[in-house]
């Protein structure tokens, strides 16, 4: 077994961090799919389908979160605050709604 090989077969490939990790590599851009799987040993299908996996786990779900899902969450948060004093502010100039 080559050098090469050797360095390849360091990281555990079914690990959950390696793969959130490699996914990560993969989000950031600057390196193609094909490449981000050879320099990590992995298949190109592997990382992929890994990725398929990551995005279909909830937000909130476990393990680090980038900042692109953090500005995400706090764009979606942002419009559902606007709604709802929106709909407060309606609710208030009817009369409805006593004072909060």
């Amino acid at each position: 077994m080559n050098t090469e090989n050797q360095e390849r077969r360091k990281y555990k490939h079914d690990d959950e961090s390696f793969k959130r990790n490699a996914v990560e590599l993969w989000r950031q851009g600057g390196k193609s799919v094909e490449q981000i799987a050879r320099d990590l040993g992995i298949s190109t299908p592997s990382l992929k389908q890994w990725k398929k996996q990551l995005a279909a786990l909830p937000a909130t779900g476990p393990g680090p979160r980038s900042p692109q899902q953090h500005e995400e969450e706090n764009r979606r948060l942002k419009r559902e605050l606007q709604q709802v004093s929106r709909q407060r502010d309606i609710l208030s100039a009817d009369g409805s709604v006593s004072s909060l």
